[in-house]
């Protein structure tokens, strides 16, 4: 669709430059109500061959149904000023061409996303503790609904140059530990090379915690801080990144680069244990050690 189209469908908006593209997703700038928003148009397949945006499963129709459904009632729930916010447009269904698309609408955030500037450079530690302490909100809010992430990566982690704060973003594969009836057995939702060991055990699936949010953001923080990804290389097959994600201890980051300090490098591998119970038992614990970290600088 393009910026003409997009404004007869949705005679609210005025759209103010072009879409951002993903999966079968596209993204509008748009002016709504005097507001810069993003619109989100998503098709919908009419069979169940459809989108694999995690290179592990293919999800059917009504599975993408219930992942927008989700996005937006979290949006809708959650207050914390580190999760993107609903717009000024609840869902709405629609046909185009004669096949079906839902759109809402989000606010605008301007920035980069995590991927672009970490494709930069490294970022330097104290920026890290900040990121992370600004995810660990975000993760802690979730889990006070009682939902996990479990697709937290750069892509879904933009840095907001007004506020100066990093914003968790889609809220499609959140996992509702309430809920029965959402995913089925043996699908794996998330980004592979940023699962924790606990997604990966999908028998145990129900079981899942806010700890594996802070596992898989102690691997963003670990490819921020050294430039490195703890456990994907370029070429390698999934069994192995899963290999890596379940028996491969990283390197040290202080022991990659100098000015990392040890202990900084030390909270970062503790989100990465292998066994969640190795974690952080709160998501506070771990806010306490960041400030503490911060503060010694």
């Amino acid at each position: 669709m393009n910026a003409q189209e997009v404004e007869e469908l949705v005679k609210s908006v005025r759209v103010l430059g072009k879409p951002l593209r993903g999966g079968q997703k596209l993204v509008f700038p748009c002016e709504i109500n005097g507001k810069v928003n993003a619109l989100k148009l998503i098709s919908i397949p009419i069979n169940d061959s459809c989108l694999d945006e995690v290179n592990l499963n293919t999800p059917n129709t009504s599975e993408i149904l219930s992942r927008i459904q989700r996005e937006v009632n979290i949006l809708k729930e959650c207050y914390s000023p580190y999760i993107i916010k609903m717009g000024e447009l609840d869902v709405v269904k629609t046909e185009v061409d004669g096949k079906p698309i839902l759109y809402f609408s989000e606010e605008w955030i301007d920035g980069n996303d995590l991927k672009v500037i970490i494709g930069r450079g490294r970022i330097p530690h104290n920026e890290v503790l900040i990121l992370c302490l600004h995810m660990v909100n975000a993760i802690e809010e979730l889990w006070n609904h009682k939902k996990i992430h479990r697709d937290i990566k750069p892509g879904n982690i933009m840095y907001d140059s007004k506020r100066e704060s990093y914003i968790l973003l889609d809220m499609g594969f959140a996992f509702d530990a309430e809920d029965l009836s959402l995913t089925s057995y043996g699908l794996i939702p998330g980004t592979l090379p940023y699962l924790s060991p606990d997604q990966l055990d999908y028998e145990n699936k129900r079981k899942l915690d806010f700890r594996s949010d802070i596992f898989s953001l102690g691997v963003v923080a670990y490819e921020a801080i050294t430039g490195t990804h703890p456990f994907w290389n370029r070429g390698e097959t999934k069994d192995q990144i899963r290999n890596k994600i379940l028996n491969y201890n990283p390197v040290h980051p202080s022991e990659m680069y100098e000015e990392i300090p040890r202990d900084v490098g030390d909270t970062i591998l503790r989100m990465m244990s292998k066994n969640p119970h190795r974690r952080y038992r709160k998501c506070n614990f771990l806010t306490e050690e960041l400030n503490d970290l911060l503060e010694g600088e």
